[in-house]
């Protein structure tokens, strides 16, 4: 019973060692010569019944015992054997999903190891409370106890020790994209290991570097790790390990689109895992894998084949996980209807008895989809929506290579779509169009709060910052209890108790979520989307629609691009013929054709035309998809508000036009104000625009950039002589938190994480020289003052775009006005922007209409009136 705890806790902490019993009986408590104490033997008995007991499945009896050994034991002050009590304890309480009962007795172990001078168990059980936040999603703190431990075994010289905390460091690193540290460290081991001719030990570290980079999508080095783990798993003649390395070196050959090699290497993995003793887990991966990739390619008839031939193991293994998900890939490859549903069905009773809500979204999304395909409509939206309601009853968002969220994404792309789109199509399709546009608001605020509710938010009101602390806690409850479930249900077979006890923490996590957003949402609704998914109803969003005002929102489905019109009295919908994936490819090959042709403004003037010929091309194309459908009903609009899906944020609409060349027609821009916003929701948000506005505040710091920032803000004192401009050692969240402006502006280095949005930055000065710096968490931007309007140039050299979570963030926080980079236009264009727009703002225009001004003044001028040149501005607000 003691196994599925053991494997839990070294999957996040590789450290982990109970206490054998015999070690009850060598620790000697002081007058350890005399005859022991009756009530210390009864303790001792008590603990090897309570260990007997828990390995037989009874855990409430096991607790019981344990208990009562500890009540004896503390009467003799028995240090070490409380320890080992309340280290099993805690075991139990983990596996159980009680991760605060599980704190409180590593807690308890701790204190009576420190008391002993234990520094091993001390340092073990440091580690396995780091291992619990993990569990919980909280990749950050856990790296900050690792440090600390680190840091103490290099002050004791404790060789064993530092490789033990190096080794459970590698994955926060990973998650925290803490590439420096995770460099270092993988050096000392390889160091360490090479000197003590440990080849399977060098090889695991190999592995290591390879799932890194494989996460960062470098296939190429990761491919390289992983052949350089091969060599020395085959030194070592571990066969296990060997079939290990073959798995994710396929699976990354796979990722690189080099389909030969991978074939090659699962078929070796394959045929090793016949004469390899304990590789019935591995095997099945494998056989899996190889069908997904026959199933992305629609070669239906050899994915069932491998499919098939890992059903009976899985079966026999108990991983109830892989069951559920292989009945629901073979009803993918089934050609009859009728037989699909049947497996879909199997599957979807599976996940049900096992409360398993991710299995059960993608049982009832393949059902919908098929009671689609046989014209069954409210068969088809009754699964759909089942499904999108199991899906947002999940918080954990499962790793990039995890082999299930590859079964969804495959099937996701060669049948059908994800949950939400098929339902809001489907919606759309039987004319319910105020349902289909709550969905979509719920999509959009699922994916919002996905990042928000990830972050460490700080705000200026203590009792908020107590309300989201809790809220937070909840959802870390939460995320651990999914991870704990999936991985009972895969380990198989799990005894009862502790599944029923999972299951229970389920439910109570999600009670305590939902109590916590219900507070916050009454104490402040504007933070409701960092708590739970948020959305308007149609007559909310319709009465806080600017006078004037029309917002488009562009939902692409599988078939078709969908485009909803608000107006104050009215909600439509309008048709664009074309699939999502060309949607997402053409939008894609636009913004990088505009991105090119930024990156080159010094090369040949061929190279230049032929890139500007592509976005001419492109851009009546992506303006028949997203304008022209809705041209007659935003004509008179003073304004228009554009929602686009998270996928599609770095777009900008605003540039498009309908026809180029010598009759060209104008850019959106010219035709309309337009404004983009995160979702629906920020309709409710309450900050404005001041006008005129008349103080400025300009904050500058290049990070690990080359940028000079003086150059792009020193010239506001041209217009406004009394802006204060804060750089070097001045350029810091501290000194931003002490004004209040009109205006602030903001240039420095933002970084997003997809992997963990915590870890996402602003890159600003520490305040202790002119070159050091510190990572300022998203998080804690709430902190700033509402300042009416913020300019943000970004000043990242990567292709992370837009996150539409960052400008949600600062409306949140009270501005009105928010001015964006989707990537790093030149100094020259910064500097004439910025000229164009102060200009306007001295002449008394609100800050979103000189926002406007300054991209028209950009089009008029022959030298700044390319695309590529002022499309990258985006406005955001209401």
């Amino acid at each position: 019973m003691l196994l599925p705890i053991l494997r839990l806790l070294y999957r996040y902490s590789p450290t982990v060692v109970f206490l054998p019993a015999t070690f009850l009986f060598l620790m000697l408590a002081p007058g350890c010569s005399r005859e022991p104490h009756p009530e210390q033997r009864q303790a001792d008995s008590t603990l090897v019944l309570a260990r007997r007991v828990l390995d037989g499945g009874d855990i409430r009896e096991s607790r019981r015992l344990l208990h009562e050994a500890i009540v004896l034991d503390s009467k003799h002050d028995r240090l070490a054997q409380l320890g080992e009590e309340y280290r099993l304890l805690a075991g139990i309480a983990t596996s159980m999903a009680e991760f605060d009962s599980a704190f409180y007795y590593l807690d308890k172990s701790l204190e009576q190891f420190r008391s002993l001078a234990e520094r091993p168990l001390v340092r073990s059980i440091t580690l396995e409370m780091a291992s619990l936040h993990r569990i919980m999603g909280d990749e950050r703190r856990a790296f900050t106890m690792y440090t600390e431990a680190l840091r103490l075994a290099n002050v004791f010289g404790d060789a064993d020790g530092i490789r033990e905390i190096q080794w459970a460091m590698l994955p926060a690193c990973r998650a925290l994209d803490e590439v420096e540290e995770e460099g270092r460290i993988i050096s000392d081991l390889l160091k360490a290991y090479t000197a003590l001719g440990d080849t399977g030990s060098q090889a695991r570290v190999y592995i290591e570097a390879g799932l890194s980079k494989l996460d960062r999508r470098d296939y190429e080095s990761a491919t390289d790790s992983f052949l350089r783990a091969l060599s020395l798993a085959r030194q070592s003649h571990d066969s296990l390990l060997t079939i290990t390395v073959l798995v994710r070196l396929a699976y990354t050959y796979e990722r690189a689109g080099k389909s030969v090699e991978s074939f090659q290497t699962y078929t070796d993995g394959l045929q090793r895992t016949d004469v390899t003793s304990n590789a019935g887990r591995l095997r099945d991966e494998m056989l899996i894998r190889v069908g997904n990739t026959y199933l992305r390619g629609g070669l239906v008839q050899e994915a069932a084949r491998f499919y098939r031939a890992a059903l009976p193991t899985t079966i026999g293994m108990g991983n109830k996980l892989a069951e559920g998900y292989l009945f629901i890939q073979l009803g993918h490859c089934e050609l009859s209807d009728e037989e699909a549903i049947k497996k879909y069905q199997t599957a979807l009773e599976l996940f049900t008895a096992l409360s398993f809500e991710r299995g059960i979204a993608y049982a009832e999304l393949s059902l919908g989809l098929a009671f689609w395909k046989r014209n069954q409509f409210n068969d088809a939206q009754s699964h759909l929506i089942a499904s999108v309601h199991a899906l947002e009853s999940t918080v954990l968002d499962p790793a990039i290579n995890d082999l299930y969220r590859e079964c969804e994404e495959v099937f996701s792309r060669s049948m059908g779509a994800p949950a939400y789109d098929s339902l809001i199509e489907l919606l759309l399709q039987l004319g319910k169009l105020e349902e289909a546009f709550s969905y979509t608001q719920r999509r959009d605020g699922r994916g919002i709060y996905s990042i928000l509710g990830a972050l460490d938010i700080q705000t200026q009101d203590e009792r908020m910052n107590a309300l989201l602390a809790r809220c937070r806690r909840q959802r870390g409850l939460r995320i651990g209890a999914e991870r704990q479930h999936a991985q009972l249900l895969a380990e198989g077979p799990s005894h009862k108790q502790m599944l029923d006890g999972v299951q229970a923490q389920l439910t109570t996590s999600a009670a305590g979520m939902m109590e916590a957003a219900t507070q916050i949402a009454q104490a402040n609704p504007v933070f409701s989307p960092a708590a739970k998914i948020s959305t308007l109803s149609l007559a909310d969003a319709q009465r806080r629609l600017p006078v004037g005002a029309v917002l488009i929102e562009a939902i692409p489905t599988a078939r078709v691009l969908y485009l909803f019109v608000l107006t104050s009295t009215s909600l439509g919908v309008q048709v664009a013929a074309v699939e999502k994936s060309r949607v997402l490819s053409t939008t894609r090959a636009y913004i990088d054709a505009l991105r090119q042709r930024e990156g080159i403004a010094d090369s040949l003037e061929y190279e230049q035309q032929e890139i500007e010929q592509r976005i001419h091309s492109l851009s009546p194309v992506l303006y028949s998809w997203f304008i022209r459908p809705v041209e007659s009903l935003v004509a008179g609009a003073t304004k228009v508000l554009v929602v686009l899906p998270q996928e599609l944020a770095s777009f900008p609409v605003h540039a498009l036009c309908k026809t180029v060349g010598r009759l060209a027609s104008p850019y959106v821009i010219e035709q309309h104000a337009v404004s983009y916003l995160p979702s629906v929701y920020a309709l409710s948000f309450d900050g404005r625009s001041i006008a005129p506005s008349r103080d400025i505040v300009g904050l500058g710091h290049p990070g690990r950039t080359s940028w000079d920032v003086e150059y792009e803000l020193r010239d506001i004192r041209a217009f406004f002589k009394d802006a204060r401009l804060y750089f070097q050692q001045q350029a810091t969240l501290a000194f931003a938190q002490k004004e209040r402006a009109d205006v602030f502006h903001l240039v420095a280095e933002i970084q997003f994480s997809e992997r963990s949005p915590d870890n996402s930055f602003i890159m600003l000065s520490d305040g202790k020289s002119a070159s050091t710096f510190r990572e300022v968490r998203w998080g804690q931007l709430y902190l700033l003052p509402p300042f009416p309007t913020v300019i943000v140039s970004n000043l990242a050299e990567n292709r992370m775009g837009i996150n539409a979570v960052l400008p949600s963030i600062l409306l949140m926080n009270g501005t009105g006005t928010v001015g964006l980079t989707s990537y790093a236009p030149s100094r020259k264009v910064r500097k004439y922007f910025g000229e164009m727009f102060y200009t306007a703002l001295l002449t008394g225009a609100a800050s979103q209409h000189a926002f406007r001004l300054a991209q028209l003044e950009m089009i008029k001028a022959k030298e700044y009136s390319s695309p590529h040149v002022w499309a990258p501005f985006f406005l955001w607000g209401k």
